[in-house]
C-alpha cells in the first residue's frame, strides 16, 4: 500500500468533512427558511456523518418535528445549612461532617456512600460498595428498584409531577433511567430524577431539589432549529474521529438553564453518549444561531 498516498487521501477527506460540517453550521442557520422538520432521509444523512466520526447515532431524535417554545423564569430554592443537615440525615442515615469542594458543593459520606449537597439544590449520591454477586436486571427490574428508591427519599407528592424519559442499558449491564418534569411537552433537563441500577441496587442517584419550574413566560415562543443542527455542532466540538466507537443513545428537545444564574429556563437540544456525565447542551432557538451561535 502507498501510505503517504493513502494518508493525502485521509487528510483530503476529512478537511471536505469539515467543510461540509461548517456550511452547516454557520451558513445554513443564517438563511431565511430555516427548516421545522427532520426528513427520515435526513435523519439518515445525519447517521453517516456521525459514524465517520466514530459515533453511533442509535435512534431518532426527539422530536424530529419543532414547534415554538417559550422561555421559562426559573425559581431556584437555597437552602440553608439546617436544611442540608436534614437531607444528609435522611439520605446517609447519619449526621456526618462534610468536606467543601472547588465546585462550591460540600461532600459526605458514610462507609461506601456518598452524597454530593449544592446549596442550590443539586443533590448527587453514590453507592460505592462492590457488589458481592453481580446480578443481572431486566428491564422491569430496573425500573421497580427506581420507584422503590425514589419513593424513599423524594416527596411522594413530588413524584407525581416527573415522566419518563428516558431508559437504556448501558455497556456494562447498569441501567441508566431518566425522569423529568414536563412543560409544554418538553423535559425540564434541569429538574430531573436519573439514577443507575446496576447489581441489584441504585448505583448512582442525581436530582435538584427545591426548583421550582412553574412554566411563567420571560419570553414569547420562538422558532426551534432542528435536531441535526444540535448534533454537528456536538460533532464539530469534537475536532476528530473517536479512536472507538461511542453510542450516542439520546438526542432530546427540552429545557435547560440559560447560564450559571439559574435564573431562566430556555430550550435546548441535549445530545447524551454511553459514558457516564457526558451531557451535550446545545440552545434550541433559532435567535442564539442567527447571532453567531450557542
Amino acid at each position: 500500500m502507498d501510505w503517504p498516498k493513502a494518508k493525502t487521501t485521509l487528510i483530503i477527506g476529512f478537511l471536505l468533512l469539515d467543510l461540509y460540517l461548517a456550511y452547516l453550521l454557520f451558513f445554513v442557520p443564517g438563511s431565511q427558511a430555516l427548516p421545522t422538520s427532520l426528513e427520515v432521509s435526513g435523519f439518515y444523512k445525519l447517521r453517516e456523518v456521525t459514524n465517520h466520526y466514530n459515533y453511533s447515532l442509535m435512534s431518532e431524535p426527539v422530536p424530529m418535528d419543532t414547534s415554538p417554545l417559550p422561555v421559562l423564569e426559573a425559581n431556584v430554592k437555597l437552602f440553608s445549612q439546617q436544611q442540608l443537615d436534614e437531607i444528609v440525615l435522611k439520605w446517609l442515615g447519619e449526621l456526618v461532617a462534610g468536606e467543601g469542594l472547588a465546585n462550591g458543593s460540600t461532600a459526605y459520606s458514610v462507609r461506601e456512600r456518598f452524597l454530593y449537597l449544592g446549596q442550590d439544590g443539586a443533590l448527587r449520591y453514590e453507592d460505592r460498595a462492590l457488589a458481592l454477586t453481580p446480578m443481572e436486571l431486566s428491564r422491569e427490574q430496573a425500573l421497580k428498584l427506581f420507584n422503590t428508591f425514589a419513593q424513599t427519599y423524594i416527596n411522594p407528592e413530588e413524584l407525581q409531577a416527573y415522566q419518563q424519559t428516558l431508559i437504556v442499558q448501558q455497556e456494562d449491564g447498569s441501567w441508566l433511567l431518566e425522569f423529568n418534569r414536563q412543560l409544554y411537552g418538553a423535559p425540564v433537563f434541569a429538574d430531573k430524577l436519573r439514577a443507575e441500577v446496576a447489581d441489584g441496587r441504585i448505583r448512582r442517584f442525581e436530582t435538584r431539589l427545591g426548583l421550582a419550574t412553574k412554566g411563567s413566560w420571560l419570553a414569547a415562543r420562538s422558532r426551534l432549529v432542528t435536531a441535526d443542527r444540535a448534533v454537528l455542532r456536538f460533532l464539530a466540538q469534537q475536532g476528530k474521529p473517536r479512536e472507538s466507537t461511542v453510542e450516542i443513545i439520546d438526542v432530546r428537545l427540552g429545557y435547560d438553564f440559560a447560564n450559571a444564574d439559574k435564573q431562566e429556563l430556555i430550550p435546548v437540544w441535549r445530545v447524551m453518549i454511553n459514558q457516564p456525565g457526558e451531557d451535550y447542551i446545545v440552545p434550541a432557538g433559532v435567535r442564539y444561531w442567527r447571532s453567531g451561535g450557542p
